[in-house]
């Protein structure tokens, strides 16, 4: 693929993401060669009052560690430039609108035009529309992007709110909706083992699967976001994104051609395949908890700050999904997440049924695991004879994973992120038809829940496992969670 000219202006230039996350990874790519060395250019939009220079210092100072090259860095900060912008005036767009035209000439930037709204998201439709209405869109020449970053909605009637108002002024596959889970190697790799691997594919469905496990648990806690995850919760912070995506990967028909049409059509048939949960059954199926301390040293959810002191919210949320199809049908999809436990784990388990074990042996399941963090990679957990002549056969790992090396070399989240938008990949985003169904599966969560008393909270302990009831939900099904 040649190498793409683009302008790329950021709305939110002075923010955390900006400076931790977005400079960075538009480095990787300079100095990769992934974005034309003169063809690019970067305008950042903020309400502070700052000049080029400040700005291209600021930037610098974000990349230092990147290169001992400081004529490279000099090269590459020089392509950036800062207006003084505040979203809510129209004026501003005028203003806006001409510099966008200025460096598009430039840098012969052809037209190419990239937006990436690094805003809290109720600004994400104001901003959308001035675009529109102050000509920035310009389908005649080049292309438009609208880069967005969660939360889209806070349930399916909020979410399509928003949706309405970006596509009354970009076209869907316009609009790249970050999920940056997504954006993660080891996460792309789940698709590209089962297209790539026919021994692994033909045993992915319900005659050989006994059931499947997704597990994202963090050993931290909220930080300083207690006023925004109070109202927000486990469910809708984890579920509704990272987790259904990951699940939807594992679960979907492969696609019957590499494109993001139809990988965004086997997404969404797969979760409208997904039953909804009831009244009935939400408590069966579903477990939510609220980290406590009994300890002086920890900090309570409820005392955590911004946090409302008699809060229900979860900070821990587990169950199993049952999937309408014959491929995955009596199947049980697990799935957990939570602050505040035992250790830091992201992981996808698909474990598989024991249909020829041998008489009177103690045979462990196989279990295809794909590890979306540290250094695991890939592991499958093999049956091999054992070298204690007590046992016949014991489980060993064969792992694929990368060296420290090329570890470093990997690119960032937000490195495929940008890449990837530049190009136009939008299978590495959610498209709206995704994120419409996975907010009505945790809608109908959070929906029945409603119908029945919260849990008495708090339910577990910072640095455990989570709630004792997760685990005996498992149990009652003759199960365990993997690690």
């Amino acid at each position: 693929m040649s190498l793409c000219p683009v302008l790329i202006t950021l709305f939110g230039a002075t923010g955390d993401l900006a400076k931790r996350k977005l400079y960075r990874s538009i480095f990787s790519l300079y100095q990769k060669e992934s974005i034309p060395e003169e063809n690019f250019a970067v305008i950042g939009t903020g309400r502070r009052k700052w000049s080029d220079n400040y700005y291209r210092t600021i930037i610098s100072d974000s990349i230092k560690d990147l290169s001992d090259d400081w004529e490279e860095i000099s090269e590459f900060v020089s392509h950036f430039y800062y207006l003084s912008h505040d979203v809510t005036d129209e004026d501003h767009y005028a203003v806006l609108y001409d510099k966008v035209e200025e460096l598009d000439k430039k840098y012969q930037i052809e037209g190419n035009r990239l937006f990436y709204l690094s805003m809290a998201p109720h600004f994400f439709g104001l901003i959308a529309n001035h675009l529109k209405d102050h000509g920035f869109i310009n389908r005649d020449r080049g292309f438009n992007r609208l880069v967005i970053e969660k939360p889209f909605g806070s349930d399916y009637e909020t979410a399509k709110q928003l949706n309405d108002e970006l596509t009354h002024s970009f076209l869907e596959d316009e609009i790249f909706r970050v999920d940056h889970y997504l954006g993660k190697a080891t996460v792309k790799n789940i698709l590209t083992v089962r297209q790539a691997n026919a021994m692994i594919e033909s045993l992915m469905n319900r005659q050989f699967v006994k059931e499947i496990q997704v597990s994202l648990l963090e050993d931290m806690g909220i930080g300083t976001r207690g006023s925004y995850y109070d109202v927000t919760g486990a469910s809708r912070d984890m579920l509704q994104n990272h987790i259904l995506q990951l699940i939807s990967l594992v679960l979907m028909d492969l696609p019957e051609e590499d494109t993001p049409e139809c990988i965004h059509r086997a997404k969404e048939k797969v979760l409208q395949e997904i039953e909804l949960m009831t009244e009935d059954n939400v408590n069966e199926r579903i477990v939510r908890g609220q980290y406590g301390a009994d300890d002086p040293t920890n900090t309570a959810y409820r005392d955590e700050t911004d946090v409302d002191s008699d809060s229900i919210t979860e900070t821990y949320i587990s169950g199993y999904f049952s999937v309408d199809n014959d491929r995955w049908r009596d199947v049980p999809v697990y799935f957990r997440t939570g602050k505040q436990l035992a250790e830091k784990l992201s992981v996808v388990h698909v474990v598989f049924k024991n249909q020829f074990a041998l008489k009177d042996a103690k045979q462990k399941e196989n279990v295809l695991s794909f590890y979306l963090s540290g250094d695991r990679g890939v592991q499958i957990r093999l049956n091999t004879i054992s070298s204690n002549p007590k046992r016949h056969n014991e489980a060993v790992p064969l792992n694929y994973s990368k060296v420290d090396e090329q570890l470093a070399a990997f690119a960032d989240d937000y490195e495929f992120i940008l890449y990837d938008s530049i190009a136009g990949r939008n299978e590495n985003f959610v498209h709206w038809s995704e994120l419409a169904q996975s907010w009505k599966i945790v809608d109908s969560i959070r929906s029945s829940w409603k119908a029945h008393p919260a849990p008495e909270f708090p339910n577990y302990e910072v640095g455990s496992v989570g709630p004792y009831a997760s685990d005996m939900m498992l149990r009652q099904n003759n199960s365990s969670w993997l690690y």
